[in-house]
């Protein structure tokens, strides 16, 4: 929100596109406030659709395919809007496409400025590391997931920094999208991180794994020996 309203000021002060000289301030704040909010729903529209579409795809590829439907969208809004507020009978059809060419490099700028600022932050080119559940969860940052569990037909997240997501979509298909990370199934609605386990033990005769945050968490007879030799494999490796 911030970033949107700085850019909106330079916008109204700057006055781009020729708005400076025909426009007053006032007339470029009421110009371009309509323009920034449906951008900013458009965009947001886009972007969750395009991460439940294309979950298997990596972030990079999602922002330039996201950036393209953009444009085939916003354009003709944008095009129809000034030709309203033009109120020219006899707009040339040619516009259209001037108005394609300058919100098509606009578009191309901000997304490839986004790609090198989050390579600069140390995001990989790939995303490769990360599991494809994170990557729907906005704004994830340095944090991991250690453990999900199924919370009605919702699939519940514990991330590493305390905070806790639900996405909604099926136990399986999120086990599918951590493979990236070492895991153990030890219940049919129970998926934590192997390096978090810390020991097995047993409560008023159920059988719990304990994780180095203190979790218990339950482990059903169908998942007991594979979940046995996956802490073998955890602990020979530390």
């Amino acid at each position: 929100m911030v970033s949107m309203a700085l850019a909106l000021s330079f916008w109204v002060f700057a006055g781009p596109f020729g708005t400076f000289v025909h426009m007053t301030m006032l007339e470029r704040l009421v110009y371009f406030l309509p323009l920034f909010a449906f951008t900013a729903v458009l965009a947001a529209m886009i972007y969750v659709g395009f991460l439940h579409l294309f979950a298997d795809s990596t972030p990079r590829r999602r922002r330039f395919y996201g950036s393209g439907l953009f444009v085939l969208i916003f354009t003709p809004c944008l095009y129809h809007y000034n030709v309203v507020l033009a109120d020219h009978q006899d707009h040339k059809f040619d516009d259209l496409y001037v108005t394609f060419g300058l919100v098509g490099a606009i578009s191309i700028f901000f997304t490839i400025a986004a790609d090198v600022l989050k390579l600069g932050n140390g995001e990989p080119p790939s995303a490769v590391e990360r599991p494809l559940l994170a990557q729907r969860i906005p704004e994830i940052g340095d944090a991991s997931v250690y453990r999900i569990t199924v919370n009605d037909h919702y699939v519940q997240v514990f991330l590493s920094d305390g905070r806790e997501e639900q996405l909604l979509m099926r136990f399986g298909d999120a086990i599918s999208e951590l493979k990236a990370i070492p895991g153990i199934v030890t219940h049919r609605s129970h998926w934590v991180a192997a390096a978090k386990v810390t020991k097995m033990i047993k409560v008023n005769g159920r059988e719990l794994i304990e994780l180095d945050c203190g979790t218990r968490v339950p482990v059903s007879r169908r998942y007991r020996s594979a979940v046995v030799e996956a802490i073998a494999r955890q602990q020979a490796t530390e």
